[in-house]
């Protein structure tokens, strides 16, 4: 014959056991590359002189520190630092020629809506 059950077996509650499944391996994130210092050294190209009157070299002055660097079309190492201020000097200078393109090109306009007022096309 079967087994008889109690109430006290009855009135137990039923509990799962629940198989916890290992955590995923989650590939760490790939690190940042690190900062360079400001002494590191990088890459600085140096174009070669578009003209004759042009100068053959590089000169770039920062906090008492002189550098030359010869416009050969080659690669140099520099500190961070000085590759930095030979950009934003560039960046400068473009920005310097752009605004004078433009305000040359503003005078042309403003003489020749003068002209056109005044009727005569000497101004």
């Amino acid at each position: 014959m079967g087994k008889k059950s109690t109430a006290a077996e009855a009135e137990a509650p039923v509990t799962e056991e629940v198989i916890e499944a290992p955590a995923a391996v989650v590939p760490e994130a790939s690190a940042a590359p690190p900062k360079l210092g400001p002494y590191e050294l990088v890459e600085l190209y140096a174009e070669p002189p578009k003209s004759d009157t042009e100068d053959a070299n590089i000169v770039i002055y920062v906090n008492g520190d002189n550098w030359v660097i010869p416009k050969n079309g080659e690669y140099h190492k520099v500190p961070r630092y000085v590759r930095e201020e030979y950009e934003r000097s560039r960046r400068a200078a473009r920005k310097a020629r752009t605004n004078k393109q433009k305000r040359i090109q503003r005078e042309k306009d403003i003489n020749t809506r003068a002209a056109a007022l005044i009727g005569t096309g000497n101004i």
